[in-house]
């Protein structure tokens, strides 16, 4: 029997035996906790307590204000691959180097509303949350982000995901004040075309493809020519084409003269009131 106790311990054990060795090793920082017994998992509370490490002991759960704005973190998903520390660096370079991004940050502070950031989970081999890097939940007025389990990949480190979901929060809190309402195919453009001209990478489908000249002019506030024109409002058709396909929503739902006044009124640039008349026309497939 204690041949087989040190070949539990010590040797290669099997599955079920890393579990018992667990429950058998004496804790790391046992001096860091002097009164809880150093063979003790988080404290004898499970339920409360995390140890993602294998070292400190943690809340499951923390909250606190991160640039005014609430910011929960689940330690016993997040500590796996640093997502929160992750999350800190995307939101401080966007703070540095997006206008938008400051905007909407701005806008969710002096809102009336409470906005709080979370993290959610993907399990490995489960549907739920598959495909999904980030989401704002318009109820309860949270912005969101997947932590995937099966992976060291956190998606609050994708500075594309975090721009993009509090993005939505600016414009449905905007959109809330006005007491006007979008549909959801005119929202999610507006945010890709956001995150375009941002010049911040997604996924093929929610690219605006034009060439970087006429990106630049719009962050420059330059007159765009009649063909540059022509240019941009053709490709967001077809954005707002690709984004209706990718999401399963009608592209019926979006009108593009709703886009050329948002570049309007977060660039300065004057798109709508140009001698050349740019009509976009809309059928269905």
């Amino acid at each position: 029997m204690k041949r087989e106790r040190r070949s539990l311990i010590v040797g290669k054990p099997s599955r079920e035996a890393k579990v018992v060795q667990m429950w058998l090793s004496v804790d790391p920082l046992a001096e860091v906790y002097p009164t809880i017994s150093p063979y003790a998992y988080v404290a004898n509370n499970p339920i409360a307590f995390v140890d993602p490490d294998g070292k400190r002991i943690k809340p499951w759960k923390t909250t606190y204000s991160f640039f005014g704005i609430k910011w929960t973190i689940y330690h016993g998903l997040t500590d796996i691959n640093n997502a929160d520390k992750k999350f800190d660096k995307s939101y401080s370079s966007l703070m540095k180097s997006s206008n938008v991004f400051r905007t909407a940050i701005a806008r969710l502070k002096k809102s009336n509303r409470d906005y709080e950031f979370r993290t959610i989970y993907k399990k490995s081999g489960s549907t739920e949350n598959r495909g999904k890097y980030g989401s704002f939940n318009p109820d309860d007025n949270s912005i969101n982000f997947v932590v995937d389990l099966s992976s060291s990949d956190a998606y609050t480190g994708r500075k594309s995901t975090v721009f993009e979901e509090v993005f939505h929060a600016a414009q449905i809190d905007y959109l809330k004040d006005k007491k006007e309402s979008k549909s959801m195919l005119a929202i999610e453009v507006e945010a890709k075309l956001a995150k375009s001209i941002e010049g911040l990478s997604g996924h093929p489908y929610e690219t605006l493809n034009v060439d970087a000249s006429i990106i630049d002019k719009i962050k420059n506030k330059m007159i765009l020519s009649a063909n540059e024109l022509s240019i941009l409002t053709t490709e967001i058709d077809e954005l707002s084409r690709r984004v209706a396909k990718q999401y399963e929503l009608d592209p019926m739902d979006f009108y593009g003269g709703d886009d050329l006044k948002y570049i309007e009124s977060i660039y300065g640039q004057k798109l709508t009131n140009q001698q050349e008349s740019i009509t976009i026309t809309y059928k269905k497939d």
